[in-house]
């Protein structure tokens, strides 16, 4: 699970950026399906070239009891 601030890196940076490069390891697929519906999303997100960040909703997925 990514945390948050990697998460806004991501989102930030690839609204400005043509491509993201990933280092190899166990997860690169998930990543990258990651970074798509991130990417995908922020989109929807951006007026005129401004990123607007939504509350990330991600925290509500995990079972902290565990």
């Amino acid at each position: 699970i990514p945390t948050r601030a990697e998460v806004t890196d991501a989102a930030e940076g690839g609204a400005r950026s043509e491509c993201i490069m990933l280092n190899r390891g166990s997860y690169v697929l998930d990543a990258v399906k990651f970074l798509a519906k991130l990417l995908v999303s922020m989109e929807r997100n951006v007026y005129k070239k401004t990123p607007l960040l939504r509350a990330l909703n991600i925290a509500k997925s995990i079972d902290m009891d565990d």
